[in-house]
């Protein structure tokens, strides 16, 4: 569920972000000053490029975050 912006933790704890007018949301984290958000780097004709960029989003944008899905541990099968 998402929830108001203003009770995201503000530890570097990696959440989903939502800023009004995007269409998806991102990783971000709260650098102790702003909030910050790593997206993947798209090439012109599309798919990704393989860089990484950080994003100093507009702070009063963003009105909700997310907890990261939990992913279960890989583990080798018999």
């Amino acid at each position: 569920m998402w929830q108001p912006i203003e009770t995201a933790p503000k530890d570097g704890t990696r959440i989903l972000l939502r800023e009004r007018w995007a269409d998806h949301p991102f990783v971000g984290y709260w650098t102790g000053r702003y909030w910050t958000g790593e997206t993947e780097h798209l090439r012109a004709e599309g798919g990704w490029d393989g860089a990484i960029i950080v994003d100093n989003t507009t702070q009063t944008e963003i009105f909700e975050w997310h907890p990261l899905p939990k992913i279960a541990a890989l583990e080798p099968k018999p």
